[in-house]
């Protein structure tokens, strides 16, 4: 197998199904953690390193794009439909950008309707009518626009004649989201806190207690040392962890 050929995600997922037939077999696989760190921080082309994801601006944002896309194929789109204009992703995203081509568009429909009029009168109501009617849009795109800032049509697509806020947008958000580190002495901390984080996985296994802190304590010069802990029962603890976790495999 060509393993350059593979992408990030297929390698990742072939290192997960080594490491659970190692484990298996009881191999040790210790060996294997600086080579998978090393994968996980592997610079991306700006030279940056993905250590998490702010979850609170990703919260707010695809709250925002949702409520997006419930107003664009709502009220927005009902409002195309009012005016008999058609409805098109091309011109939702040039109303919300302030741009011409909605208003050329009208424009031409208004003046195609208007030539057919050949009695003035029925010509100044269609035209009133019209400005009427285009002022109530007006209304609907101001409302759009005060609520949701044109960033959001970064992550949303049409399909089928409708707005979506699909895997793909869903996946560029989580990105944008993305916490980043580029300073390499920033980079080569998180590099020693993974490999802390394997190293206290190892030792409990999965065990999780509120206080498993209380199990450290310092020296003098702020190096770690354990703390004085009933062996018997932490053992236990970890042991039925490590079998529920084992069970999951």
């Amino acid at each position: 197998m060509d393993f350059s050929k593979l992408s990030k995600e297929e390698k990742g997922n072939l290192a997960v199904e080594l490491v659970k037939s190692l484990k298996s077999d009881g191999a040790d696989i210790s060996t294997l953690k600086d080579e998978l760190l090393s994968v996980d921080l592997k610079p991306d082309d700006s030279g940056r390193v993905r250590t998490g994801t702010n979850r609170i601006k990703l919260g707010q944002l695809e709250n925002d794009i949702r409520r997006a896309v419930e107003f664009i194929n709502g009220p927005l789109h009902s409002a195309f439909d009012e005016l008999g204009v058609e409805f098109s992703f091309e011109l939702v995203k040039d109303v919300f950008s302030g741009g011409s081509k909605f208003g050329e568009v009208f424009n031409s429909k208004l003046h195609k309707d208007l030539s057919l009029m050949s009695i003035p009168a029925s010509r100044t109501l269609i035209e009133n009518s019209a400005r009427d009617g285009l002022q109530e849009f007006n209304n609907v795109v101001s409302d759009g626009r005060s609520r949701f800032g044109y960033s959001v049509f970064d992550f949303i697509t049409f399909e089928d004649g409708s707005a979506v806020f699909s895997d793909d947008g869903m996946s560029r958000l989580q990105d944008e989201c993305g916490i980043f580190l580029s300073d390499p002495e920033e980079i080569s901390l998180y590099s020693a806190h993974l490999k802390a984080c394997a190293a206290l996985n190892d030792l409990f296994g999965g065990y999780a207690r509120m206080d498993w802190h209380k199990i450290f304590d310092f020296e003098k010069d702020g190096t770690f040392k354990p703390s004085p802990v009933y062996y018997d029962v932490l053992l236990n603890g970890i042991k039925n962890a490590k079998s529920k976790n084992d069970g999951k495999d």
